[in-house]
């Protein structure tokens, strides 16, 4: 609304704000990727996301996922300083994983992905867990208020949804809105997500496969840094989520969609280390 004043409530304000949101993306990609990886991981990475199939498909569709993906960017190097710097607090990670819930839901998923984390780090003393609650709850303040004025139905229904989701999966039927019986797929979906991050949808499935293969091949295979494997569980934990939830529509994949495209162009930096294997690095991009 502030863009739409500013601009007299002309209709395609906000169509030519976010052409400068998706612009400015690719440059905070390059200067994150940068600072927690390297040089080469970012410019590689930078390439990717400019040429990324999926991302240009979010760039298209309405709603709010233009500012989802750089917030994802910011969480990226909060994450960085809480494991780098020990006086760096915590909360911001909330204050960023509840503005990415104000703009779209999917990001629920974040919150339980970060709890567990805060615990195994240990980073939650009393103080550091009011300051994140509070965090997380003041840019959803305006959820919050609307919620109040019609009763808190959609918390009520947010509570039952989680639950309903889970007993859906282990009763091991692919139930709709209407409880109807759906065909599952929910497999289809995920390995075109992989393969879409990077390959335009035309292509074939098994590459989705192939890059999932990748994906698990160095991370259950190469000693990674504490940094890098927190981003493959973070990976793993929203693919788990959505497979609990079966069926999910493409745009429940926003708060992961950065991490297939960093992690592979990681690799192929990692591949191009070794001399023998430059000409499959290449290949590759």
């Amino acid at each position: 609304f502030p863009i739409f004043y500013l601009a007299r409530f002309h209709p395609l304000a906000l169509f030519y704000f976010l052409v400068f949101v998706d612009i400015g993306t690719v440059f905070l990609n390059y200067y994150v990727v940068k600072k927690v990886f390297n040089e080469k991981t970012a410019l590689l990475s930078t390439l990717f996301l400019s040429l990324s199939p999926l991302v240009l498909t979010f760039n298209r569709v309405s709603g709010f996922y233009n500012f989802v993906i750089p917030l994802t960017y910011v969480l990226l190097l909060f994450l960085y300083k809480v494991l780098h710097k020990r006086s760096f607090p915590y909360w911001p990670i909330f204050l960023i994983v509840g503005l990415m819930i104000n703009l779209h839901a999917s990001s629920l998923v974040l919150i339980p992905f970060f709890i567990g984390l805060g615990i195994y780090l240990k980073k939650f003393s009393k103080s550091n867990v009011i300051s994140s609650i509070t965090a997380f709850f003041i840019p959803n303040i305006p959820f919050f208020i609307k919620d109040y004025f019609s009763g808190f139905s959609m918390s009520q229904n947010l509570l039952l949804w989680i639950p309903y989701k889970i007993l859906n999966f282990f009763s091991g039927k692919t139930l709709g809105v209407s409880r109807v019986q759906v065909q599952d797929e929910t497999l289809a979906n995920i390995i075109n997500f992989f393969k879409t991050t990077i390959l335009p949808l035309q292509y074939s499935l098994v590459f989705g496969v192939i890059i999932i293969g990748l994906l698990l091949l160095f991370f259950l295979l190469k000693k990674n840094p504490l940094f890098i494997r927190i981003l493959y569980f973070w990976l793993f934990f929203g693919i788990v989520t959505l497979l609990i939830h079966k069926n999910p529509p493409i745009h429940y994949f926003v708060p992961i969609l950065i991490l297939p495209i960093i992690l592979i162009t990681n690799i192929i930096n990692e591949l191009q280390k070794k001399r023998k294997m430059r000409m499959v690095a290449l290949g590759v991009i």
